[in-house]
């Protein structure tokens, strides 16, 4: 085996992979006595009893997602190389504060039960953002942004049926209304939907880089090179 083709296969498990740990994250944070289930508001959401799993999940998924964001970004690239490159650009600072958020998470949830909010899920608190977290939450504001560009992308090359455009576009709108400057009332209901969505697009994604399309292998490549 060539480590192009377990670059690829890799891939591939990543694409359906980070999806689906974000899906269970929410699954297992709705089982928990208590936790208001798919209808949580934020107070109930951000009660850090009911957060580890929720964290471990998102932390993880986040890491999974980068290879599977970069794989579409090239798909897409080989057809509209300024538009791939412009995600790339907005999506990677995201992902990078995504995953440090989520270790704090992670690590508040394991050693504090003080009830101190720390969430990725608040960051614009009533009071008006702090510096720390503008440095946080506006690249994971670009990376929502960048995703409905993406989305915008695979609707007009065509590497993807036109209906997964459109729900690249409902994902990142949907996370915006999630963890964006003013939250929703059900950010657990809104982000399952869009890890739904992702789920979707992604493991079509997955599918053409097992099975090796020439258009997907030369996408795996290129994640696997960088």
């Amino acid at each position: 085996m060539t480590y192009p083709f377990l670059a690829r296969r890799a891939t591939a498990l990543a694409c359906v992979l980070g999806p689906a740990l974000l899906i269970l994250g929410s699954i297992l944070y709705t089982v928990q006595p208590g936790s208001g289930g798919l209808f949580a508001d934020l107070e109930t959401f951000n009660d850090p009893i009911h957060k580890l799993e929720w964290a471990l999940c998102g932390y993880f998924a986040y890491i999974l997602l980068v290879p599977a964001f970069l794989a579409l970004v090239a798909m897409v690239g080989q057809r509209m190389p300024l538009q791939a490159m412009t995600c790339a650009a907005l999506g990677l600072p995201g992902f990078a504060a995504g995953i440090s958020a989520s270790y704090v998470e992670v690590s508040l949830a394991t050693v504090d039960r003080s009830g101190v909010d720390m969430s990725w899920m608040t960051l614009y608190p009533s009071t008006g953002p702090t510096a720390a977290q503008l440095l946080v939450g506006l690249p994971i504001v670009l990376y929502f942004l960048s995703m409905i560009i993406l989305g915008i992308g695979v609707l007009r090359s065509g590497v993807l049926p036109r209906w997964s455009g459109a729900l690249l576009i409902a994902a990142g709108l949907l996370q915006f209304d999630a963890t964006g400057p003013q939250p929703s009332r059900l950010p657990l209901l809104t982000w399952l939907l869009a890890a739904l969505c992702l789920l979707t697009v992604y493991a079509q994604v997955g599918m053409r880089l097992w099975r090796g399309d020439r258009e997907s292998a030369l996408a795996g490549q290129t994640v696997g090179i960088a």
